[in-house]
């Protein structure tokens, strides 16, 4: 038999674990993967190759964007809707409910912060960020999204 194989084959490092610099060293240049003569180990007529790196395989061939169904779309701008109307409902009519602002923990700890969250203006200001969170709710409610001319 011309293949001799040592006695203790298990005394040998595996290959898979051998850094990629070390394998550059020995072959000069591995970018690409391929076995050159310096690799062959002459001790026991076996090959010894550089693992190829491969790129992990893509779902989408050719990057072709994927397509999302219309039901999730649609479905996704209603949950956006009722959560934006929700919301501006909240701000909208929080400062104005007593129990809910007077006497909130988070503005009670500083009287003066009671006191500038308490002036009409900036109960005002709030109310109107809860009513254009409510105007931008009622315009993507109407918006037809095939129509990209509204944007």
């Amino acid at each position: 038999m011309t293949d001799r194989q040592p006695p203790n084959s298990a005394a040998l490092p595996d290959r898979a674990f051998v850094s990629q610099a070390d394998e550059q060293q020995r072959s000069g240049s591995a970018e690409d993967g391929r076995i050159n003569e310096s690799q062959a180990d002459p001790e026991n007529n076996r090959m010894q190759s550089t693992p190829i790196q491969s790129n992990p395989v893509s779902p989408n061939p050719g990057n072709a964007p994927q397509r999302i169904p219309n039901w999730l779309q649609q479905a996704e701008r209603l949950l956006r809707v009722i959560v934006r109307i929700y919301l501006g409902l909240l701000v909208c009519f929080a400062p104005w409910f007593p129990p809910a602002w007077d006497q909130n923990p988070l503005f009670a700890s500083s009287p003066a912060f009671l006191h500038f969250v308490g002036l009409g203006a900036v109960r005002g200001v709030i109310s109107g960020l809860g009513l254009l969170n409510l105007w931008i709710a009622l315009r993507d409610a109407m918006h037809n999204p095939t129509d990209r001319s509204q944007r």
